[in-house]
């Protein structure tokens, strides 16, 4: 029988076990995208990334990397009802990320096939890396 993991839990304890001056938050459910970890100069946040993007302000990050889900359904949160809704969940967050990137900004995408066949429909204003 499958044992529940929450997302938190995925992470590898060594990566909280290295000498990074700062703290694992505790883990909260009850907002969409929550703090799990900080330092002085950094936060790191666990949640929905399309809201966590709509809470930044317009043109302020310098650079985006993103490894996001393949809809290859080898795990839960790899699966999506098709591959258009896919596409659609793709596109959101690619949109979100073109606001939130500097004139100067790059996003850095690590993606299958079907969604750079979508890429002449994206902002491309943005250097955009696939």
């Amino acid at each position: 029988m499958p044992v529940k993991i929450l997302k938190s839990e995925i992470f590898e304890p060594r990566l909280f076990e290295l000498p990074m001056n700062g703290k694992r938050l505790p883990i909260q459910n009850t907002t969409p995208f929550y703090p799990i970890y900080n330092n002085k100069e950094n936060v790191l946040f666990e949640g929905d990334s399309i809201e966590w993007l709509k809470s930044l302000s317009s043109e302020t990050v310098d650079l985006i990397f993103a490894d996001p889900p393949y809809n290859i359904k080898k795990a839960e949160w790899d699966k999506f009802e098709s591959q258009e809704k896919y596409i659609e969940w793709s596109m959101q967050w690619i949109s979100e990320s073109s606001r939130v990137l500097k004139k100067t900004g790059t996003l850095s995408i690590v993606f299958g096939t079907d969604i750079a066949k979508s890429s002449s429909a994206l902002p491309l204003s943005k250097r955009i890396v696939i």
